[in-house]
């Protein structure tokens, strides 16, 4: 940056809204009646009857339309102790695990989460001098006075690669041949089941997945958008290169069962 930014102010307002889901598919793992299986909420934590808090076993917003489970019961009920049509729900992390009543293979929902709504209204930019440039990229310098006055600053571009992958599968793939640092991903799983995006710290011709160890998975439920990282706001560090594999167990070589999409945000 040319010139030197005396102050830094942003407006940020937030808000908490329960939202209700209603009708949603869920896909239930085939097998007969008896067989004790684990279904996956599209959306977690789970709220409440009145959406104020997380639900749980006695107090929960969860209504199924199910052949297969009827009855929930108190959490982590050993499999030993349920009956045909029993489950019971981690409602943190919107998993169901129950016994089947019968060999039904779907179910809909509905039940209530609570979304986190955050905007940014403005970010602005008080300078002793008129700002030219910012890390390289064009910026907007907007209605400021050169050498007096408040900037507005506008990025034109991430300053780092973009690797999009329309057909994400376990083959070992290459984001970047070059260490750095890993700001973002974007995922759609549009498979019935859970997925895993395994990352590697090594170049693709050292990783066979199955057999290398990740160093990061992280997992993302069955029909769900995965937007960010586990580090939050944190960008994760590749020392040598960053390799990524899309797998239906955590650390295996298994592929998803449907198309998944992946954008990657390096530098």
């Amino acid at each position: 940056m040319k010139n030197k930014a005396d102050e830094l102010s942003m407006e940020r307002n937030s808000s908490v809204e329960i939202q209700s889901i209603t009708s949603e598919s869920i896909a239930i793992t085939a097998g007969i009646a008896g067989v004790v299986v684990e279904c996956q909420f599209g959306s977690f934590p789970v709220r409440n009857n009145k959406g104020g808090e997380i639900g749980g076993y006695g107090d929960t917003s969860i209504s199924l339309t199910s052949t297969a489970f009827d009855t929930e019961v108190a959490y982590n009920t050993a499999d030993a102790d349920l009956a045909n049509g029993e489950f019971w729900v981690d409602y943190l992390s919107g998993t169901l695990r129950g016994k089947k009543k019968d060999a039904s293979t779907s179910m809909t929902a509905d039940y209530k989460i609570a979304m986190l709504n955050i905007s940014v209204d403005d970010i602005e930019v008080t300078a002793s001098q008129n700002i030219e440039e910012l890390g390289g990229n064009a910026i907007d310098l907007g209605d400021g006075i050169a050498d007096v006055g408040t900037q507005r600053i506008t990025l034109a571009n991430f300053n780092g690669t973009i690797v999009l992958d329309e057909d994400a599968d376990e083959t070992a793939q290459v984001l970047s041949a070059s260490p750095g640092n890993l700001y973002g991903l974007t995922v759609d799983n549009l498979d019935v089941a859970k997925i895993y995006i395994q990352l590697f710290d090594a170049s693709v011709g050292d990783v066979t997945v199955g057999t290398t160890t990740p160093i990061m998975v992280i997992p993302i439920c069955a029909a769900a958008m995965y937007d960010g990282l586990p580090t939050g706001n944190k960008p994760i560090k590749f020392n040598t290169a960053c390799t990524y594999a899309v797998t239906s167990t955590p650390t295996g070589a298994g592929a998803p069962g449907a198309t998944i999409t992946l954008t990657g945000f390096y530098q």
